[in-house]
């Protein structure tokens, strides 16, 4: 399995399993099934309620509105809510995330998707009226597909052309590590808890997630290497002198933050 190096604000290189060409395969044809699925029976419903209705309306917009829309936004809209995954690459358990570390970004999750256009014909031709022009989008839709196939086997990142531009890539969420769905730490007797180091409020949430990451993988390799070079690269950066061993001085900055961000 091959592994792209993401590097973390605090210039710590992380290893992520790329997400292999045939798990990505299966997790479009989950999405793309769906979204056909949709189309089938909300075309049939739109047809129906015109043949069925003693009023006229705009079949187009109506058609627009209720099946055009959500089918075009469906990638967009999930990674955005599902950080980095549809139904599809939950099931195949992939996620997009930023080449630059940690969960992509909106403008990223916009860039990639807008790219997506190569998908449409499949979507839409299954709802033509003659078989002709549904063998021409089927055509489109391969020759489009296959280039897009094309350029993911042959970057270093397997990437398609949505996720290059974006600064994007999809990778395995395996059990060797994982991008938390969040970094809030549950805080024990709230009342008391006493802020050890205030300064990690100078820290942006993309900080917070590599240091959540690296904890993370401390807890599933053992290694301490990592939690040092991070832990003093912090101290460096925030300006901090503590006796704290670097794994308790790290988990006490989260806890600090979680407590912190979440009375603000």
């Amino acid at each position: 399995m091959s592994f792209v190096s993401v590097s973390t604000p605090f210039n710590i290189s992380l290893e992520f399993p790329i997400a292999r060409t045939s798990r990505r395969l299966f997790a479009w044809s989950i999405d793309i099934s769906i979204m056909i699925i949709y189309a089938v029976i909300m075309f049939g419903f739109v047809v129906e309620e015109q043949f069925n209705s003693n009023m006229f309306y705009d079949t187009n917009t109506t058609y627009l509105l209720i099946v055009s829309f959500p089918l075009y936004f469906y990638h967009l809209i999930q990674e955005i809510f599902f950080k980095g995954q549809s139904i599809g690459k939950r099931l195949m358990k992939l996620q997009v995330i930023s080449i630059h570390g940690g969960f992509a970004e909106i403008n990223q999750y916009i860039i990639r998707w807008l790219f997506r256009i190569w998908e449409l014909p499949i979507i839409f031709g299954v709802l033509a009226p003659h078989a002709f022009i549904i063998l021409i989008y089927l055509v489109v839709t391969c020759v489009l597909g296959l280039a897009a196939f094309i350029l993911i086997v042959s970057t270093n990142k397997n990437q398609r052309l949505g996720d290059i531009i974006a600064g994007t890539t999809v990778v395995e969420k395996s059990q060797r590590i994982y991008l938390d769905e969040t970094v809030f730490k549950t805080i024990v007797d709230v009342d008391n808890y006493k802020v050890k180091f205030p300064q990690v409020m100078n820290l942006n949430d993309r900080d917070i997630n590599a240091i959540n990451n690296v904890l993370n993988m401390r807890q599933k390799s053992g290694n301490l290497e990592v939690v040092n070079r991070v832990a003093n690269k912090v101290k460096d950066v925030l300006k901090i002198e503590t006796d704290m061993y670097n794994l308790e001085f790290l988990e006490k900055l989260i806890a600090d933050y979680s407590y912190l961000a979440t009375k603000e």
